[in-house]
């Protein structure tokens, strides 16, 4: 009686990785990010700085020489508001020799935003209202030709936006 429920259980277990990490037989995928917040004034304390970087680690397990496209996108929301949209979002190809593993980094994405608050002084009434982008997540997908290879998501609700259009009220990229 305990072999099933065990045999039920490890199912489970490869279907819930499946979704989360895709491989298949000649390339796999694993991502990392690195991220880093400032602040670009030690007086401005409200005011922040986040930088996102993706670090893409893929095994060529084939003994073919794979051509590879990485699909990323950065998602964010307004600082003032919590519908997530994409904010940086992007392409890159590469090669991968028989039995290469290889790092790519996909670009920096950099979000600014201030948080709403008072400025410093006595008696000053007027509040500065928030404004920005605030990172909240990633997606990529790895594909060689038109099949998908493989996939990362931070958080996991991302992949239901990978690939769509913002919504109206989404972030909006911050104005150069």
């Amino acid at each position: 009686m305990k072999l099933p429920l065990l045999f039920l259980s490890s199912s489970a277990l490869f279907a819930f990785s499946s979704i989360v990490h895709a491989q298949s037989a000649s390339v796999s995928v694993r991502v990392e990010q690195e991220t880093k917040q400032e602040e670009p004034n030690k007086k401005d304390l409200h005011t922040k700085i986040q930088k996102r970087t993706l670090k893409v680690f893929m095994t060529n397990s084939s003994k073919e020489e794979t051509t590879v496209k990485i699909k990323y996108t950065y998602f964010g929301h307004p600082i003032s508001g919590h519908e997530v949209g994409p904010l940086d979002q992007g392409e890159k190809e590469d090669t991968l020799k028989p039995s290469e593993t290889k790092e790519v980094d996909t670009p920096t994405s950099t979000q600014t935003y201030t948080e709403e608050h008072y400025p410093p002084g006595k008696g000053v009434k007027v509040k500065i209202p928030a404004s920005g982008n605030k990172l909240t997540g990633y997606g990529i997908q790895v594909y060689v030709g038109d099949k998908l290879m493989g996939e990362s998501y931070e958080p996991l609700s991302m992949k239901d936006l990978m690939g769509k259009a913002p919504a109206a009220s989404a972030a909006v990229p911050p104005k150069k």
